[in-house]
């Protein structure tokens, strides 16, 4: 019985000596040069334990990794082929600036619900973004303005559904896609912007929603077509 009892504590001695070593400094003194960045050759994968993303850690010198996920300031993203996309923006008072780069590569996508609940008044977003994401600016209750970039050629469903004192949304020329729904629920919304001709239009959302919306585009343009087909006032 004393044998067994004496088992029992040298057993839970060696693990707690286990897991005090694997949280001291000695553990990297004895194995940093096993993963120090310099040694990494090949993707290193980990897991964050607050968002439950997984997280891509390439070799500075490899530019072609299938993938990188990791925090850069206010943001939160990954690469894919050779452009970042921004997941979440951890910033939301005053103005937030969308950087046109992240770690060397052009930010060209806004992900789904990126910047969803933000409690922001002003979103710039660069020339380099070309894709905004679905809800990815959903209920940001206290957005007054947002600046879309010349690049941008697609915008999802919902993007900036209840948005709910935005005034005005102006779309490069450019744009080739506006998803479904994307002025649901913003009724203090007076002025929306569609200056190309020929603007894949989704399914527009009742005037109900934003009554106070004038649709600006050129005549005979898809978004004249639609705005006209939903009762909206338009000007050309």
């Amino acid at each position: 019985m004393k044998g067994k009892i004496i088992t029992i504590i040298i057993s839970a001695a060696a693990v707690a000596a286990l897991v005090w070593f694997l949280n001291s400094d000695y553990r990297n003194i004895l194995f940093s040069p096993f993963w120090s960045d310099s040694a990494v050759t090949a993707t290193n994968i980990a897991q964050e334990s607050e968002s439950e993303t997984t997280v891509f850690v390439r070799d500075s010198k490899d530019r072609a990794g299938i993938s990188v996920s990791r925090d850069f300031g206010d943001f939160r993203g990954h690469v894919e082929k050779d452009y970042y996309v921004i997941d979440y923006c951890n910033e939301d008072a005053g103005v937030i600036k969308v950087p046109d780069s992240i770690d060397g590569y052009p930010v060209k996508k806004l992900g789904k619900l990126s910047f969803a609940r933000r409690f922001c008044k002003e979103i710039i977003i660069p020339d380099s973004v070309e894709e905004i994401g679905e809800r990815a600016f959903i209920n940001c209750e206290e957005l007054e303005k947002i600046t879309l970039g010349k690049g941008l050629k697609k915008m999802g469903s919902e993007a900036l559904k209840s948005c709910h004192v935005l005034k005005a949304v102006a779309f490069p020329e450019g744009m080739q896609e506006i998803g479904d729904m994307v002025f649901d629920e913003n009724e203090n919304l007076e002025s929306i912007g569609i200056p190309g001709k020929d603007t894949k239009i989704g399914a527009l959302i009742e005037k109900s929603s934003c009554p106070k919306a004038v649709i600006v585009t050129p005549k005979d343009s898809q978004a004249d077509k639609t705005a006209k087909e939903k009762q909206f006032s338009v000007r050309n």
